[in-house]
């Protein structure tokens, strides 16, 4: 009995992390995405260069309508109008022809506030119109700034709602799975303690909550959740042999050890290739993961011992043991229909590799940030509303470095008359700027569309500015870099993904085989070409949320393939290869079919969102989960005795050659 001594350990750890649950919840939100904001790159030199010429400031369009049957407002709204150029973080106000009658129609420029974000000042802004609009009014508020908002709150609010949604869902389906709330959450428990401890950690580094970063919970839940399940069908199995529960958690702990915390090192490792992101958001993401699955390896391995050993003592547990369950039956006939269906399944694998893979390289790279909220969010509906008479709501602008050519004036009108040309362009956003070194600052009306055809967009504007006399020429402005770095972060998740499937590779150290090794790196690759070669044949963009998804749930793939190959390395040594296959199924299979079905249908609780990215991210990841499976359980057996197979053939031959 260990009493005593468990019950005050457990009892610290969850005081501890009670404590960085409350930490964790004063982390706050990028209202501005700044850290969504590449680093390093051309189009953070091109910003530093606008800043430094013009300072910072953006561009919101208001739109003040009068409310059905109200009477003639015109001197309220005047009076409206002339307020709002007083306030402090306004630069100017240019009332536009577009609006109808009875309507005003502004373009404002907003200054940045002292830390040189728009959040307060945008706040400030809109608290102040809102108040003090004309009575019987409307007002309708759009713009980037706006739309980051918007966007960073409503991401927030969807993590608030749907993460411990996801969270009951997978205590309930654990609980549904073993029939003991002890093991349920056992199970869950360290995942939970480690989203606490690093929420508290990002508070404590004075990272906000981002796009990316708001990731970080389903990320540990996907980690800590596998870990757990791994050493409870341990210790269960150790009690299926009569052990008492205070032996059979010492068992299981030496047991998984090894594959427990080589599968911590090469996630750590997969998520630390992130930092070398230009994107803040990114890296942080990447430095987070990396600390939170060290905190939930260390939290199971410390915390789950105990906790079994308390709570979890009733003998009828031990029917839930992997002894007890149906792969024992299943595992021998699995595995000799690998054995002979080896040499096909190996050839169908090369075939669906190719054909995907091809697939890959035909995927399209579009986000539509705007698209990520309901078409019934108040934003949409205000953007759309202004879109009416605009035609747009978001602009960018082409910085014009000095030297200028002959005649810049003449020049600059033929500039601005030819970008009206441009498909995607409505029309001019103000009259050119000027900075006292020569520099020129060409404001233009972008009508709304997806990345790919922005980043082209840019890319003409700043080709006809070259063709008139300019040497120096950047396409610049929020719009511009939320489409480039967006752009950048989809197409650079390839090499994301490799380098997190390359962290297998220091797992020769733990499996002790290089050829065991190439095993797992071979069938985890099948999973990241379905994923995105089913991406591009069904005709889905490659976005934000389904680039960051390789790298997310490639941790619990890597993970399952360690355990597998390191339970039949132990069982090869003892047995021939399809034996040792069969009681690796046997074994291992068990855990991992758990870990697969919990998470998979715990992630699809994430359909209950209204945001496009939770759905997406929820249908990815389940799907990913669901192939890392297949991978895991079919795939690298097949691929270990298709290899005996081979060896098999040679031999043949060569005794056929001898005679």
């Amino acid at each position: 009995m260990r009493f005593p001594s468990d019950l005050p350990r457990l009892l610290a750890l969850l005081l501890v992390c009670a404590w960085a649950a409350t930490r964790a919840a004063k982390l706050e939100l990028d209202v501005d995405n700044r850290a969504m904001r590449s680093q390093g790159t051309p189009e953070a030199r091109a910003e530093e260069l606008r800043e430094a010429s013009f300072g910072r400031d953006a561009t919101l369009v208001l739109l003040l309508t009068p409310e059905a049957g109200s009477t003639d407002n015109d001197e309220a709204a005047d009076s409206w109008v002339a307020a709002l150029r007083t306030r402090p973080e306004v630069r100017g106000v240019t009332e536009l022809a577009q609006a109808r009658e009875g309507e005003r129609l502004l373009a404002l420029t907003l200054g940045a506030d002292e830390t040189g974000g728009f959040g307060a000042a945008l706040a400030a802004l809109t608290e102040h119109a809102e108040a003090s609009r004309p009575p019987a009014t409307h007002l309708s508020i759009s713009g980037v700034p706006a739309a980051e908002a918007a966007i960073a709150e409503a991401l927030h609010a969807e993590q608030t709602r749907v993460v411990p949604l996801v969270g009951l869902v997978l205590l309930v389906l654990l609980w549904v799975f073993y029939r003991s709330l002890a093991l349920a959450l056992g199970s869950i428990l360290p995942a939970l303690c480690g989203i606490a401890l690093t929420g508290a950690l990002q508070q404590a580094l004075g990272y906000a909550v981002d796009p990316v970063t708001s990731l970080l919970p389903p990320v540990l839940l996907v980690v800590g959740v596998a870990a757990s399940v791994h050493l409870v069908e341990s210790y269960l199995e150790e009690r299926r042999k009569d052990q008492d529960p205070v032996q059979a958690s010492q068992s299981a702990w030496r047991h998984i050890l090894v594959p427990g915390l080589g599968c911590a090192a090469t996630t750590v490792i997969g998520f630390l290739t992130l930092l070398t992101s230009p994107m803040p958001a990114v890296q942080r993401f990447g430095l987070l993961s990396a600390a939170g699955t060290l905190f939930t390896a260390l939290i199971a391995f410390t915390f789950m011992p105990p906790w079994l050993r308390l709570f979890a003592r009733a003998p009828r547990l031990v029917q839930r043991s992997a002894g007890e369950g149906p792969w024992p039956r299943w595992s021998a006939p699995i595995a000799r229909a690998l054995a002979r269906a080896a040499p096909l399944t190996a050839l169908a694998a090369l075939v669906v590799a190719l054909v995907f893979g091809w697939a890959w390289t035909r995927i399209r790279v579009d986000t539509d940030p705007l698209g990520i909220l309901p078409a019934s969010h108040p934003f949409r509906l205000a953007t759309d509303e202004i879109g009416a008479r605009l035609g747009g709501t978001e602009t960018f602008e082409l910085l014009l470095e000095a030297p200028t050519p002959p005649l810049v004036g003449f020049k600059l009108l033929e500039l601005q008359t030819k970008l009206l040309g441009l498909d995607g362009i409505v029309g001019p956003a103000g009259p050119p700027r000027h900075a006292a070194d020569g520099t020129a600052l060409l404001a233009s009306l972008l009508r709304p569309s997806g990345t790919t055809a922005r980043e082209e967009l840019f890319s003409a504007a700043e080709g006809l500015a070259h063709q008139l006399g300019w040497a120096e020429v950047h396409a610049t402005g929020l719009a511009v870099r939320i489409a480039r770095d967006s752009g950048a972060l989809a197409r650079g998740e390839a090499w994301g993904m490799l380098a997190s499937l390359l962290t297998l590779v220091p797992c020769v150290l733990i499996l002790r085989s290089v050829r065991l090794t190439l095993v797992g790196l071979l069938a985890n690759a099948l999973p990241c070409l379905l994923l995105h070669g089913g991406l591009a044949l069904a005709g889905r963009p490659l976005s934000v949320a389904s680039a960051m998804i390789g790298s997310v749930i490639l941790g619990l793939v890597v993970d399952d393939a360690i355990f597998f190959l390191h339970g039949y390395g132990e069982q090869r040594g003892r047995s021939s290869m399809r034996l040792a296959v069969a009681r690796t199924l046997r074994t291992r299979a068990q855990a991992m079919t758990v870990t697969t079905l919990v998470l998979a249908l715990g992630f699809l609780t994430g359909l209950a969102g209204v945001l496009t990215t939770t759905r997406e991210f929820s249908v990815l990841a389940a799907g990913s989960i669901l192939a890392a499976w297949a991978a895991n359980v079919f795939l690298i057996p097949s691929f270990l005795l298709f290899a005996r197979w081979l060896r098999a053939t040679r031999k043949r031959r060569v005794s056929q050659g001898a005679l």
